[in-house]
């Protein structure tokens, strides 16, 4: 029955593409069917930022639309056969340039590689080794080629292809925009299996028409100027979750650091205990004592000299603990402001060896570092030659 529905939905489709519009002044707008969350089906229905956008546009210009939900490879056959008015959200290439012309950018996605977390990725030029999968006519491909023209590509109709693809293990590295694969990667419970790095800057997202259709064009421009900032902003909070993702060697630091704390403020108690217990023995002590020189008036001076003595050492005593005390607080303060505070990796590290050389008397020297394979790299250090930070070391 799903079969049925779908391929009745594509010929209706393509019915309302190749014949003519009885509305002349009716945009024919090509979306791809596949871009959540800018355009997706929800219980059967159309929704996304895209829709949201183009009800907007009918509002402020006055000029209705007709939305063509289509695989992305076939907008862009459509758009060369002249046969739809817009193709909506398509980023610029070179190659797409020899057709489409384009409107000013209203959009700025991120764009990322997603590989498996047992791979060790940090550049385009990595990706030679492996088959990377996109989706069919992804712009992404052309910026992927332009830096590395090695890497070979599965490609799938739609995006939800890939992440399939991903899922049952036949590909291991894939490019697509932030937002849609946080989408299908949290869909197919994904997310603790792979990492990502960013492309060096987020593609703009544009209106386009085919080559030197100038009305359309204008008429997409001066749609264009009718949106303030705000508006667009607005549009993208309605689907766009925004979460600051920590690092997963977070959450053991801030364990292994509530577990120190833990620890510190336990023998603290403790010799607090300890101390208290001893004053208050000293204490009866120096009564005891006290009774004994008003009976022996021969003995006072060296009572006297041992009972100064004996206080000096608890004042000794006091103020270590009050040291103690005042470091501890201000260890608990540290972690606390690390912990509240989302704090870029190096950062992290370098203000957790101030606080962990604060913490251990008589430290003078100490250095962090970041296991990189069969590498480490310093990234923070105290008391040492700072010519070594970022120095690989075997």
């Amino acid at each position: 029955m799903k079969i049925f529905v779908g391929i009745a939905f594509t010929l209706f489709c393509a019915s309302l593409i190749l014949s003519p519009s009885a509305d002349s002044q009716t945009l024919r707008v090509l979306l791809d069917r596949d871009y959540p969350p800018f355009v997706y089906f929800k219980e059967g229905k159309l929704v996304g930022i895209s829709i949201d956008f183009w009800k907007l546009w009918e509002e402020k210009t006055g000029h209705q639309v007709e939305l063509i939900p289509v695989e992305w490879a076939k907008a862009h056959e459509i758009m060369k056969a002249k046969q739809a008015d817009v193709i909506d959200m398509v980023f610029y290439t070179e190659k797409r340039d020899e057709y489409l012309d384009f409107t000013r950018p209203f959009f700025f996605i991120p764009s990322s590689v997603y590989y498996r977390k047992n791979l060790h990725l940090d550049s385009l030029s990595d990706l030679s080794r492996y088959v990377v999968g996109a989706k069919e006519s992804d712009a992404l491909i052309d910026q992927v080629l332009s830096v590395n023209p090695s890497v070979r590509f599965q490609t799938y109709p739609d995006f939800v292809g890939v992440v399939i693809a991903a899922y049952r293990g036949e590909i291991d590295v894939f490019v697509m925009t932030d937002p849609s694969a946080n989408y299908y990667l949290a869909r197919y419970d994904l997310l603790d299996e792979f990492s990502r790095f960013p492309f060096p800057e987020p593609n703009a997202a544009h209106l386009a028409t085919w080559e030197r259709n100038a009305t359309v064009l204008a008429l997409l421009n001066e749609g264009l100027a009718k949106f303030n900032q705000e508006e667009l902003d607005s549009l993208l909070d309605r689907y766009l979750v925004k979460k600051t993702i920590y690092p997963p060697w977070l959450l053991r630091v801030l364990l292994g650091g509530g577990i120190a704390v833990f620890v510190v403020v336990f023998l603290l108690s403790f010799f607090g205990w300890l101390l208290k217990r001893r004053v208050e023995e000293r204490t009866k002590e120096l009564v005891h004592v006290q009774k004994e020189l008003e009976m022996r008036h021969e003995e006072l001076t060296v009572a006297y000299e041992e009972l100064a003595t004996q206080n000096e050492e608890l004042e000794v005593m006091y103020r270590e603990l009050e040291k103690s005390h005042h470091n501890f607080l201000e260890t608990a303060r540290m972690l606390s402001r690390l912990v509240a505070v989302e704090i870029e990796e190096r950062s992290f590290l370098e203000d957790l060896l101030g606080v962990a050389l604060r913490s251990i008397p008589k430290t003078r020297y100490g250095s962090a570092f970041l296991v990189n394979g069969d590498y480490v790299e310093i990234v923070a250090l105290r008391g040492h030659d700072r010519k070594l930070l970022g120095a690989p070391l075997p």
